[in-house]
């Protein structure tokens, strides 16, 4: 299982390819309809959520290589906080609008790479929650399979 962790945390790290220099911090609150954003703050938030995926994975990691529903109960408030996270920043990139045309069709390729990772952070979430580890490891499984495509379109 470590394996598979280690596979998904190095994807993860691609997913905000070029976004390295934050200007301004990820925006917490989610927005309810398309709005247009500045290139900083949609960089922001999509750093913010690269950063909550490298951080849910790195939970997952230190669970160890073998993770027992009682391990998954232990970490289920930590995975369901940093969830939270990720679907609110992956909500925002799915709401923004960029003026800049290379970073807007950017944005709505990462946007719709985001739709089954936030699926399948929060079916881990739950799974964990739930103390239910086999479909722990199964959500972990299916993350690592999602993550090239947006490491893909990250790098675009």
């Amino acid at each position: 299982m470590r394996r598979a962790f280690a596979a998904v945390l190095a994807a993860a790290v691609v997913v905000a390819g070029g976004c390295a220099e934050r200007v301004i911090e990820p925006e917490a609150s989610e927005l309810s309809a398309p709005t247009t954003v500045s290139a900083q703050r949609y960089l922001a938030d999509n750093a913010g959520a690269a950063a909550a995926l490298r951080e849910f994975v790195a939970v997952l990691d230190a669970a160890g290589p073998t993770v027992t529903d009682a391990e998954a109960r232990r970490i289920a408030p930590e995975l369901d906080r940093i969830a939270g996270e990720f679907t609110t920043l992956a909500g925002r990139i799915e709401r923004e609008r960029l003026e800049d045309q290379r970073l807007e069709a950017q944005r709505s390729e990462i946007a719709a790479s985001l739709v089954p990772v936030i699926a399948t952070v929060q079916s881990a979430a739950l799974a964990a929650e739930q103390g239910d580890s086999v479909s722990l490891v199964m959500s972990v499984d299916s993350l690592r399979r999602q993550l090239p495509e947006i490491a893909r379109v990250g790098n675009t």
